[in-house]
């Protein structure tokens, strides 16, 4: 028997090889359409770009960094405190898109929400109200569905600031760097989400959006750069054209009215590989309350994706709230398939079974339908389904209705390619 197959502690052939010689350095990018931001606006942030060969950005490793100002008014006791919900400062980003000279490369509606589900459905309480606290301001999961606090003393200004990644957004998505020597101009925007989305308060009426401004944001960049030769090879390598797969998402959305049983809601997802669907049923915004968290159950018997009116399972996927009837089990277990999670017995979450029962405020469920025909664990392929000229839609049904209107907001995860070719017009291209 060889070493090398007898056990790795005695595989000394095999180590761990020198790096090609590398640099790294942090810059920080203001944002280019002003200082200071007040709730519903914009805020462009502008990718370092045609700078030396050799310089990458390290996107999982670079964050948004800004800072909340509130300026509390003198009404005394609680009425005039202000707090992130549970999930934290994502609850603040209504939208992002990513912007390039000659397109638009990327765009995720209600952001927040997409946030939501994944934080509640991968973070744990441990987390949330360790790490979570400091780093996003979360809490777990608790009564009054409240995060960090926000409020100083009457008639005070707090300033407080956040560092957080853009996580689920296609430039985070990918573990290759991005190379920043191309002729682009690439701009992440994000929309601010209005008081009554993005914060919680005790009074409606005592809180206003003018009481708040984001002063000051930028972007923390980690780029890397590499010296002349060790660049040569990665060009040799790839012939001067840089590909990277990366995960997008795109969002529908539906009115859901008390006393409907049945749904057929449009999607429009046209893309060369679809691999999942998830879905959540909204209560109103209300500042009050915990609005892009809080998802009801909605009475879901039955629900499956559709393209050309096919089935995506072919059988449905069940489940039922009925006090005499109750299966949550088959829901969560086509969520953990779907997530490759299936087999993982410590996999971290905030969602409990009464969170998940709740049809209404302080609800956690939501519904997902894996796409992919091929499994793989590791970021090596991509199977989605090819629905591109395609009718796709979301097809559900319930077995009894509801006390409040609902919004619908399904998101479908899609790969696309962006591609930069140094050979031709050195800017990015996006295809999916």
């Amino acid at each position: 028997m060889s070493v090398a197959v007898a056990t790795k502690e005695l595989n000394f052939a095999s180590k761990r090889e020198k790096a090609v010689s590398a640099s790294s350095e942090r810059i920080e990018v203001p944002p280019q359409n002003g200082s200071s931001f007040s709730l519903g606006q914009t805020i462009d942030l502008r990718i370092p770009s045609s700078m030396p060969r050799g310089t990458y950005l390290d996107t999982q490793n670079s964050y948004v960094k800004l800072a909340i100002n509130y300026t509390r008014a003198s009404t005394t006791g609680t009425t005039t405190e202000l707090n992130l919900p549970r999930n934290g400062i994502y609850n603040l980003i209504q939208k992002v898109e990513i912007l390039s000279s000659s397109a638009t490369l990327s765009v995720i509606e209600d952001y927040h929400k997409l946030c939501n589900i994944f934080i509640d459905s991968e973070c744990s309480t441990d987390f949330k109200s360790g790490i979570g606290e400091v780093q996003f301001g979360m809490a777990s999961n608790s009564s009054d569905d409240e995060g960090q606090e926000l409020h100083g003393a009457v008639s005070t200004t707090k300033k407080t600031t956040f560092c957080f990644p853009l996580i689920l957004t296609s430039l985070a998505s990918s573990s290759k760097y991005l190379p920043l020597f191309s002729n682009d101009n690439i701009i992440i925007r994000l929309t601010l989400a209005s008081l009554v989305d993005g914060f919680m308060v005790q009074s409606n009426s005592l809180v206003t959006s003018a009481d708040i401004k984001i002063n000051p944001v930028s972007m923390i960049c980690n780029v890397v750069k590499l010296d002349a030769m060790a660049q040569s090879m990665v060009d040799q390598a790839n012939g001067g054209v840089y590909t990277i797969i990366v995960d997008d998402w795109r969002n529908a959305k539906s009115v859901v009215a008390t006393t409907d049983r049945t749904i057929n809601a449009n999607l429009g997802f046209s893309n060369q590989s679809l691999s999942r669907v998830l879905f959540g049923f909204y209560i109103a915004a209300d500042g009050t309350k915990d609005s892009q968290g809080s998802r009801a159950h909605r009475s879901v018997s039955e629900y499956a994706f559709q393209l050309n009116g096919r089935n995506y399972p072919a059988q449905k996927i069940k489940a039922s709230f009925l006090a005499t009837d109750e299966n949550v089990s088959e829901a969560m277990a086509e969520i953990r398939a779907s997530t490759r999670q299936a087999m993982d017995f410590g996999q971290p979450t905030d969602i409990s079974l009464a969170d998940f029962k709740t049809d209404g405020d302080g609800g956690r469920s939501f519904y997902e339908i894996d796409l992919e025909g091929l499994r793989s664990g590791e970021d090596t392929v991509y199977s989605g389904l090819y629905t591109v000229g395609g009718t796709t839609s979301l097809e559900a049904s319930m077995n009894n209705s509801s006390t409040a209107v609902n919004t619908l907001n399904i998101f479908g995860q899609y790969q696309g390619a962006l591609t930069l070719d140094t050979n031709g017009s050195n800017v990015f291209t996006y295809s999916v």
